[in-house]
This record gives structure tokens, C-alpha cells and sequence, in this order.
């Protein structure tokens, strides 16, 4: 069941290892304190182009009044831009809430305006220098940094340093290497920690694990072997380390640790008992490659199979993004495409919900031809579902919950999903903007079964594909009232804004039964006499008047000066009751606005016989009858 007790949860790239796992930790344990949680997820800085401009509307998703707390893990977010946003956002929740103590947690080791989290895996280096020291009675240790993380990479310098310092071990700049992260980088570093093979070092202190590897394989290739030359050890545990032979000694990353602490500093700030900052420290987990000879195995090929399954994952996503890109763009109509997602979104592994939500208006057109179309009197479309709902309301166009199709509807936008669907939800969602430009569709919400968390990178490649189907049925309709309008300046009188000749002849179809027509016979006489604008003023007044009995039953056009004719499709007692409506609204027109002329015009109608009549038969028929 959906808990009345929310928080809210903000991370960038959760389809990272790093993320996952602190997102898992979060969810489990908001639901072990009967919290639920719904998670705003971006994928910022990746240069999508066109599909990440509008990432801070992520802000603008959420019902901030739902919410008992938020939980930010700013150090996920790439774009700094956005993640200023979100925090000044927060900011003002925090402070609009205050009264009611509701709080925001922050996860980041930079200075914060809330409570917050930090991971301390820094010091922990030290940890492992001294256990090479002590356990290993290393005292020609080097330290591999890198010089793409300055400051972390600093930082762990500075743990390795205090570490000799206590030991009253000498500190060489020698023994100190920042790489590049390349391969000619790590055989520079591997001579100079080596004097070029002369002087093997002990131990090799390393930045994290994948600087650990590439160290180690570039040593394997020049003929060196670790533990047995040298020991080396890394930082950030990492799967492809522990399935190492033997596993490479390290330090833990524990992100899920992380994920839980943040709800837990959350439930303090409820109760005023939180502390400002709250540390999860990294710990030493001790493999092979320092030398030590007891340790935890995994086998290879559990690794391996894992490897396998990766990569045949990815080449599946390939498959289907290729296969998705090139079926989406024959599609026309949303509807067109709500079977194809349905088969997709079943193969998403542990799925328990899938929701696509378009806000209204999503398919509207660009401000500039909306607003021409709307001064030429051109229909944008109200027929269309978006058109005609609220603005306070969102389009549940696709739900799939538990493997059933559930009915499309409209819920109200400060909801993220209708009523119905959340009475009986047990998971938390994961929430993923849909975006093309500047524009911002609505979303996609995800649940998984138990709330395990399976995002893998490759529903990016989806959920691009989807605003860019979006995209492509907006800008069919654009490009639909384009031509429109461009119709309108072809086959429009510009003077009456009824059909020109070459509209009527255009237009005009066999269902229509009579013809009216209308003989301003004045016209030429009002030019002569009060100026060609008089005349044309006389035109547009029988144009309006024309246009005030407008229907879909009928084709009105002013084909030549003074001549204007109107097809219908009913018959004699309809075109007689339309011309004295016609002559009133002229009656009254001359009547409340005196010019030094009348207005007026002679009038004539024909209707088809049992036998349908051809036009130019029935026009002369209706030109006899005026009167």
C-alpha cells in the first residue's frame, strides 16, 4: 500500500554502481521506517545535445508539500548549474517547512546549507600504507596518483604522506607519480617507481583500483609480478579487484551504507537529534596483492559469467535501440506507438510498473505559429486529448502495472501518478524527465518488484528515443499547421478571409446540394464615388456577415469584387433561412453604423435536382434567381 509518509529522493546517473547502490540503500531503509520514496533521476552532463537541455525541469516535477523530507546526493550531479538550482529549490522548501521540521539531507563531502552525509575513504590509504609498513615491513613505498581528480588524488597523497611521517619513513618526491590515465603514462610511472628496473619498491600506494590494475598489467607485460616483485594496492573496491587473482587489497566504497545513514540523519532532523554532519568511513579490505596470504576468494568465472551476461545485455540494447530508431520514425500518432513501448517495457528484468505521463499541451506547437495560426484563425487541434485537458492536469497515456494494461487517463498534475494506481502500490518510483530543447514532455516512472533497482544504462538510449518520437509526432503537427496556414494564403481571400476562387473550386465536392450566391452590385459605384478603401471596407462588412453563419456544412468564398457564392449541403427552405440571416445582420450593420452608402445586396440560390447538376449549371441556375 502507498504510505501517507513520503520523501523525496534526487540523484543524477543512477544506472552508476555507485548510485544504484546508494539509492538501494535509501529505498530499504525508508521502507523499514515506513517511508516511501519517489526518486528523481537525470542523466546530466552525458552531452545528450538536445535530450539534456531541459534536466532542470526535474526540479519543477515534484509536489514539494507531499514531501516529510528530501534527500539530495549532490555528488552525483555533473552539471553544476543544475545542481545549484536544486539546492537553492531545497533551500526554500526547507525554510517554507521549517515550522512543520521537515528537512533536507544532503550526500556530498563539500560544505552544505543542510544536514549531511560525507564518506570518509580518504584516510583509509593511510590505513593500508601502515599495514604494508607493519604487516609487510615495506619501506620503499610509492604512491600512483592521477591527475584527472586533483583533489581526491590530493587528498590520498596526503594520507600515504602521513602515514611514512609516523613511521618516520622518508617522503621522496621520487617515489611520487601523477599519471595521465594512459597507457604511455603507466610504463613512465612503472620506470620511475622501478629506477628503470634497478631499485624494485616495495608497495605501490594507489589513487583506487582501476589505477591499481592498469599498474599491475603494465608491471605483468615488463615481466614483474605482484605480489612477488612488488605488492600494490588500490582504493574504491571494485568488482573486476576482488576477481583479481589473487584479489587485490583495498578500500571499501560503501555507498549503500551511505544510502541508509541518509535516511537515518533524515529521522534525527525529524526529532531535532541530527547531527550536522554525519561520517560513514571507508574500511581496508585486505586481498592478496599486499602480500597478505589470507584471504576470500570468489572463482574467476563467477566474474566471468557476469562479464557475459554485461555484455550480451549491452549488445541486446544496442540491437534494440537500432531497432527502436528505425521503427519510431514511421510513426505518426502516439497511439501508433503504445503497443511497441508496451513490448519493450516487458523486458525490463524485475518490472513492476511502467507509466508514461505527457503534460498538456506536450504536442502544442511553437509559441510564434501558434500564435500566427491564431490570428489567421487556423484550428490547432482541440480534437486531440492534450488539447482539451486542464492545464492542472497530466495524460496517463501508457500504465503497465504487474504485466496488466491498465486504462488510459488524466489525474491532477500536483499527483505524480493517479489515486488508483498508488492505493495499492508496495514500491517506491523512479521518475525520468522526458525532454527534446527547451521542451519538456512529462515522464516516465518506473517501480521494480521489492524495490530492487534494475536502471540499467540502456533505458538512456530508450527514454531518448521516446521524447525523440515525441518530438517527431510535435513537429509533424507543426509542420501540419504550417501547411495549413500556407493553404489558408493560397486558397484565402485576403480581404474577407473567406475562400478565394481557386479555394472554392479547390474544396467544393459533390456532397453539397445548393448554391447561394451573393451580387454586391454597388461595388464599382462606391470605389468611383468615396475611394477603392470604401469599397473594400463595403467587401469585408459581407464577409463578416457571411462568416457569422460559418458551418461545416458550408463553402464560402468571394471569387470576384462584389461576388461572393456559399455551397451547402442542405436544400431550398436552409438557403433561404441563411440569406435573410445574412440580410439582417447587413440591415442592422447599415443601421447602428450609418456610412454615406447602403450596403446591400441581391440574392439568389439553385439546388440540385434527383439528378445531381453540374456546377456551372447549377451557378447559372442561382445567378437567374437573383433578386
Amino acid at each position: 500500500m502507498y504510505h501517507n509518509k513520503q520523501i523525496a529522493v534526487f540523484i543524477s546517473h543512477i544506472y552508476g554502481e555507485y548510485q544504484t547502490n546508494l539509492c538501494q540503500g535509501i529505498l530499504d531503509s525508508a521502507s523499514e521506517y515506513g517511508y516511501h520514496a519517489e526518486v528523481f533521476t537525470t542523466s546530466d552532463g552525458e552531452n545528450l545535445g538536445v535530450f539534456n537541455r531541459t534536466e532542470d525541469h526535474v526540479a519543477s516535477l515534484p509536489e514539494y508539500s507531499d514531501y516529510d523530507g528530501i534527500i539530495f546526493a549532490s555528488g552525483t550531479y555533473v552539471n553544476q548549474e543544475l545542481k545549484k538550482t536544486l539546492s537553492r529549490t531545497f533551500q526554500d522548501y526547507e525554510a517554507s517547512r521549517e515550522k512543520e521540521g521537515r528537512f533536507v539531507v544532503e550526500i556530498s563531502n563539500d560544505p552544505s546549507p543542510f544536514l549531511s552525509v560525507v564518506l570518509e575513504n580518504n584516510v583509509t590509504t593511510g590505513i593500508l600504507t601502515e599495514h604494508l609498513i607493519t604487516a609487510h615491513h615495506a619501506t620503499r613505498i610509492c604512491y600512483l596518483g592521477t591527475t584527472l581528480d586533483p583533489l581526491y588524488s590530493g587528498k590520498r597523497l596526503k594520507a600515504y604522506e602521513d602515514a611514512l611521517q609516523k613511521h618516520n619513513l622518508p617522503i621522496s618526491p621520487e617515489h611520487i607519480f601523477l599519471c595521465e590515465e594512459t597507457e604511455a603514462s603507466y610504463r613512465e610511472a612503472l620506470r620511475a617507481f622501478t629506477e628503470n628496473g634497478k631499485n624494485l619498491p616495495h608497495a605501490v600506494v594507489c589513487y583506487n583500483d582501476r589505477l591499481a590494475m592498469e599498474l599491475i598489467r603494465t608491471a605483468y607485460e615488463a615481466g614483474y609480478h605482484v605480489p612477488a616483485d612488488f605488492a600494490v594496492v588500490g582504493c574504491d573496491q571494485s568488482k573486476s579487484g576482488q576477481s583479481m587473482d589473487p584479489p587485490l587489497t583495498t578500500v571499501t566504497f560503501p555507498a549503500y551504507q551511505l544510502g541508509q545513514t541518509a535516511v537515518k540523519s533524515l529521522l534525527a532532523g525529524f526529532k531535532n537529534a541530527a547531527d550536522p554532519v554525519t561520517t560513514v568511513f571507508a574500511e581496508p579490505v585486505y586481498g592478496g596483492t599486499c602480500g597478505c596470504d589470507r584471504y576470500g576468494k570468489k572463482p574467476a568465472f563467477l566474474y566471468a559469467r557476469e562479464l557475459t551476461e554485461r555484455i550480451a545485455d549491452v549488445e541486446k540494447s544496442i540491437l534494440e535501440s537500432l531497432r527502436m530508431s528505425s521503427y519510431l520514425p514511421m510513426i505518426d500518432d502516439v497511439d501508433e506507438a503504445i503497443s511497441y513501448l508496451e513490448d519493450y517495457a516487458s523486458g525490463i528484468k524485475n518490472l513492476s510498473g511502467f507509466y508514461l505521463c505527457l503534460y498538456p499541451g506536450w504536442d502544442k506547437p511553437d509559441a510564434a505559429l501558434a500564435d500566427l495560426a491564431l490570428h489567421t484563425g487556423k484550428n490547432i487541434g482541440p480534437e486531440d486529448p492534450a488539447d482539451t485537458e486542464p492545464a492542472d492536469q497530466v495524460y496517463l497515456k501508457l500504465a503497465i502495472q504487474n504485466g496488466e494494461k491498465l486504462p488510459e487517463c488524466t489525474f491532477p498534475k500536483k499527483s505524480l501518478l493517479p489515486g488508483f494506481l498508488t492505493a495499492s502500490m508496495e514500491e517506491s518510483v523512479i521518475i525520468s524527465p522526458l525532454s527534446f530543447g527547451e521542451r519538456l514532455f512529462g515522464y516516465i516512472a518506473l517501480s521494480f518488484h521489492g524495490d530492487r533497482i534494475h536502471y540499467p544504462f540502456q533505458l538512456i538510449q530508450w527514454i531518448t528515443n521516446i521524447s525523440q518520437l515525441l518530438e517527431k509526432i510535435r513537429s509533424k503537427k507543426q509542420a501540419m499547421l504550417l501547411t495549413g496556414k500556407l493553404e489558408d494564403i493560397y486558397y484565402k481571400d485576403s480581404l474577407t478571409g473567406l475562400y478565394s476562387r481557386d479555394g472554392f473550386d479547390h474544396f467544393y465536392e459533390d456532397r453539397f446540394r445548393s448554391l447561394i450566391l451573393i451580387d454586391f452590385a454597388d461595388y464599382q459605384k462606391i470605389c468611383s464615388k468615396y475611394g477603392v478603401q470604401e469599397g473594400d471596407f463595403a467587401l469585408t462588412v459581407i464577409g463578416q456577415a457571411i462568416l457569422s453563419q460559418q458551418s461545416k456544412s458550408l463553402l464560402c468564398a468571394h471569387i470576384r469584387d462584389g461576388l461572393f457564392q456559399i455551397a451547402a449541403e442542405e436544400d431550398g427552405a436552409f438557403c433561404e433561412d441563411l440569406i435573410a440571416k445574412i440580410r439582417k445582420y447587413l440591415t442592422h450593420y447599415s443601421q447602428l453604423n450609418p456610412r454615406p452608402y447602403e450596403i446591400k445586396a441581391r440574392f439568389g440560390f439553385a439546388v440540385k435536382a434527383e439528378t445531381d447538376l453540374p456546377f456551372d449549371a447549377l451557378f447559372a441556375a442561382a445567378e437567374e434567381n437573383l433578386k
